[in-house]
C-alpha cells in the first residue's frame, strides 16, 4: 500500500464518526437526486465505492435489493455498518477495499457511486477502469462530488 493511502487511512481512521453528523455529508440536494435516480432506474445491485460512514449505502437500501458499502479505511467500515444497521437496513454488505483496485467479479453490480470521495483518489484513472469493469453493460456510475482534482 502506498505511502498517501496510508495517509488517508490514517486521517479518516481518526474522524471516522464525525461523519455520521457532518451535514455536508448527510444532507444535501445531490443525495436527493441520487435516490430520485434509483427509484426510476430500479437497480438491483449497487456499490457505494468510498462509502465513508454510509450515507449513500443508507439513502439507496430502500431502493435496491443489495447494496455492498466499501471503503479503505476500516474504522470508516466500523462507522458505516453501526449506522446503517441502527437504521434497521439488513441488505447492506460491508468490504475494505481501495477504490483504485476494485477486488469485485467482472459487471457484478448493475450501478456504482462515489460520492464526496474521488477528489481523494491518487489514480483516478485507476478508480474510473475498475467501475467501468465491475458495471453491468448498460449500468450506470454515478460521482457526486464538491471538489475537483487538479
Amino acid at each position: 500500500m502506498s505511502n498517501f493511502k496510508k495517509t488517508v487511512q490514517q486521517t479518516f481512521s481518526s474522524a471516522s464518526a464525525n461523519y455520521v453528523t457532518s451535514q455536508l455529508h448527510a444532507k444535501g440536494e445531490d443525495l436527493g437526486l441520487l435516490v430520485a435516480e434509483l427509484e426510476h432506474n430500479q437497480y438491483e445491485r449497487l456499490l457505494d465505492i468510498a462509502t465513508g460512514a454510509g450515507h449513500v449505502s443508507l439513502a439507496a437500501a430502500p431502493h435496491v435489493n443489495e447494496v455492498t458499502a466499501m471503503d479503505l479505511t476500516k474504522e470508516m467500515l466500523e462507522t458505516a455498518e453501526a449506522f446503517i444497521t441502527k437504521n434497521g437496513f439488513e441488505n447492506v454488505s460491508f468490504v475494505e477495499g481501495d477504490a483504485e483496485k476494485l477486488d469485485f467479479p467482472d459487471s457484478s453490480y448493475d450501478v456504482a457511486v462515489c460520492r464526496i470521495a474521488a477528489h481523494h483518489f491518487e489514480r483516478p484513472d485507476r478508480f474510473l477502469e475498475g467501475a467501468h469493469r465491475v458495471i453491468q453493460p448498460g449500468g450506470s456510475l454515478y460521482i457526486l462530488d464538491n471538489t475537483a482534482p487538479d
